[in-house]
């Protein structure tokens, strides 16, 4: 039998480790944060996220996330530059570098779109300027690490006070 955590429990396992860091910090330290979400919890997010379609968009519907060792697999409906849509699935890498998150679309499998699409390299440029804006907003939280597995996605991140 497959039991799944009601989401009050989920809620606790995210406001358990908040809790402490908020106290610590309180103390004058720093806190260091594990964020694991299932895969599940990845599907909800960005299912639940707004895909549009239009002349510059690409991806129109969300049907599916699969977590892989390294990477996010997003499978949906992709819309060609002639407007017509179709099937594919584009992968995502993440990784930390000096303490800011990246995120890259590394691979398409979408009939007539390739990495040279201008979109792909759009989506890529407009995800690495949100992560940089996030981090530069404060300076006292750090991604220390993200690690994509079949089952999860887990980042760590490190709160410090302000001084």
């Amino acid at each position: 039998m497959n039991k799944q955590k009601p989401p009050r429990t989920k809620l606790v396992f995210l406001l358990v480790p908040l809790t402490l860091a908020v106290l610590t910090l309180a103390c004058g330290g720093s806190a260091t944060i594990p964020i694991t979400l299932t895969e599940s919890d990845v599907n909800t997010l960005l299912q639940n996220s707004t895909a549009t379609s239009g002349p510059d968009e690409l991806l129109v519907n969300i049907n599916s996330v699969d977590l892989q060792d390294g990477l996010i697999r997003i499978h949906g409906d992709y819309e060609r530059e002639d407007g017509t849509t179709i099937p594919g699935s584009c992968d995502l890498s993440m990784e930390v570098q000096d303490g800011k998150l990246e995120a890259e679309i590394t691979a398409v499998d979408i009939a007539g779109i390739d990495l040279d699409d201008e979109r792909i390299t759009r989506i890529n440029d407009e995800m690495t300027k949100a992560f940089s804006q996030a981090a530069s907003d404060t300076d006292q939280v750090e991604f220390t690490s993200v690690t994509i597995t079949q089952d999860t996605l887990t980042f760590v991140i490190k709160v410090t006070p302000s001084q």
